[in-house]
């Protein structure tokens, strides 16, 4: 495994089975907390992980469930797994999860003021805390691990500025307010594109949700107030692929977009030539690391903060270059398996 899964600490993170990570057990992230126990051998003391995530039915956020429950089944690690993308039923599986006793917690969240409570109510509990790319500022976390979404920012940036062709209005639909991954992807955007695109104009726009209806409705409502527009960068497949739609129903097949994530429904429309651009992300190695730091902290070491290099860019050319047998993709990232389960229909 290369720079891809490298951590600041110069832990290597082991790859996880493709199958697990096409197989997502839920189709969303109940509220109520689920145990997931491994069938492994009990050789050692066993660790209780609550793990706190948004809504399992992003897939890369289902990956990090995945990874995570792969690498429990060796390491004597029983998960316990709830949350939500809505802030209320969120803060309610924590304190579920927190009120079990768990051994360890885990958690990203979409709103880190509205979450705060739980995280600090463990905080009390003494139970160590792991934060997954967005934190709870006002609380004690034991160790933290975070994407380089700056990386990737300026990976789409240089992206963008090439494909409107070195001018011209360039809209960015932004992800939710405080959550600390959307300042460094716009920032690490801006920055590529004050350098690559000097004669761009950046339109920043802040959808009403961050699925793919809002990312159509905002979408159309930008092309009406900006008809130059030439670009669309999106933080999130989901608004990518709903600004894709908007596109198409402006009659501006024109206009270049640009996602995020590298769901496969975002790497299918890649293949169909109506999204242009997006960063692949295999969520299955934050799950993994997970695992290992809750080990490490439930044994009362100290697990020094991780950041997983930026993701693979994704582009027409390099899915044709893949499904037409010229290229096997990165050796050390599974786009190539991915991109031909999307272009099976993301079965």
């Amino acid at each position: 495994m290369m720079n891809l899964y490298r951590v600041a600490q110069g832990r290597r993170l082991r790859p996880v089975s493709l199958g697990l990570l096409a197989a997502l057990l839920l189709g969303a992230c109940a509220a109520t907390p689920q145990a997931s126990s491994s069938s492994a051998p009990d050789t050692g003391a066993r660790v209780r992980l609550g793990l706190v995530l948004p809504d399992l039915s992003n897939e890369t956020i289902g990956e990090v469930y995945e990874g995570a429950k792969a690498a429990a089944g060796a390491a004597n690690v029983d998960i316990m797994q709830g949350g939500a993308t809505d802030t209320a039923q969120w803060v309610s599986a924590c304190d579920s999860i927190v009120n079990a006793n768990v051994d360890v917690i885990a958690y990203d969240t979409l709103d880190p003021a509205g979450t705060k409570a739980c995280i600090l109510r463990a905080n009390e509990r003494q139970i160590p805390i792991i934060c997954l790319m967005s934190c709870v500022l006002d609380a004690k976390n034991d160790t933290f691990l975070t994407l380089d979404y700056r990386g990737n920012g300026v990976k789409i940036g240089e992206w963008m500025a090439e494909a409107v062709g070195g001018e011209g209005q360039v809209g960015l639909l932004l992800g939710p307010p405080g959550e600390q991954g959307t300042a460094a992807w716009v920032d690490g955007f801006k920055s590529a594109m004050a350098d690559k695109c000097p004669k761009c104009d950046i339109v920043e726009i802040a959808p009403t949700g961050y699925d793919r209806n809002a990312g159509f409705e905002t979408t159309l409502t930008a092309l009406r107030g900006h008809p130059e527009m030439k670009g669309m960068y999106a933080l999130f497949d989901d608004l990518a692929l709903g600004a894709v739609k908007a596109a198409k129903q402006a009659d501006r097949s024109d206009l270049v977009i640009a996602g995020h994530d590298g769901v496969c429904d975002a790497l299918k429309s890649i293949i169909d030539g109506d999204l242009d651009f997006t960063i692949y992300l295999p969520g299955a190695p934050f799950g993994e690391w997970i695992v290992e730091a809750a080990k490490d902290l439930r044994g009362g070491s100290k697990v020094e903060d991780g950041t997983l290099q930026a993701g693979t860019p994704v582009s027409k050319q390099i899915v044709d270059d893949i499904l037409s047998g010229k290229s096997d993709g990165p050796a050390d990232v599974p786009l190539k398996p991915a991109v031909e389960r999307a272009a099976s229909g993301c079965k």
